[in-house]
């Protein structure tokens, strides 16, 4: 199985539903994306460690005095059907302006704890769909476009990014979320 189609059942594993329970219809278009830098906070492990990396993260965040540039969001680079859960990577993390330091002054002690890093999103072309309801279910949408990609004549060509576009998810109703998903593409090989 190609490992771009299959990041789709990262989001099965985090929610813990069967992959056959439906698809959902999806409106997906096709942007394109400037390049961006970011700060995140890689991690080694299962879902289920996310919110103690976003935890982190925001810690981070607070100790440096970084600002956010947009919305949260988690980078999927791997398929949990390949790996064991303690091997699966993701980044969770901000757009941030290029001009941004997220080094740490030598005054702050960092052993044993995850560092905040600088990287460039640099995936042009992306598809992109805006999924409506709990987190647990992207999933649903995330078959849905890999399957509009393939009958589209694209190819997925990196990680899977969920942007979280909702200021306070934790006052609102769950199933009223928005997740803009993002899944670079190629052209698919004639």
């Amino acid at each position: 199985m190609n490992k771009a189609i299959s990041l789709v059942l990262i989001g099965a594993v985090v929610s813990g539903l069967a992959l056959g329970a439906g698809q959902t219809t999806v409106k997906v278009t096709i942007q394109e994306i400037e390049p961006f830098s970011y700060a995140c906070m890689g991690h080694n492990g299962p879902f289920s460690e996310i919110p103690d990396v976003v935890n982190q993260l925001m810690e981070a965040f607070q100790q440096l005095n970084v600002v956010p540039a947009g919305p949260m969001m988690a980078i999927f680079f791997n398929e949990p059907e390949l790996v064991k859960p303690a091997e699966l990577y993701y980044e969770v993390g901000f757009p941030i302006s290029e001009e941004t330091d997220v080094s740490y002054p030598e005054s702050v002690e960092v052993s044993g704890r995850p560092i905040l890093q600088k990287k460039q999103w640099t995936f042009s072309r992306v598809a992109t769909c805006v999924h409506t309801g709990s987190y647990e279910t992207t999933q649903e949408t995330i078959l849905a476009m890999m399957t509009w990609i393939k009958d589209n004549g694209y190819k997925a060509a990196g990680p899977i990014i969920e942007r979280y576009t909702d200021a306070d998810p934790a006052t609102g109703n769950p199933g009223n979320l928005k997740t803009e998903i993002w899944i670079p593409l190629l052209d698919a090989e004639k």
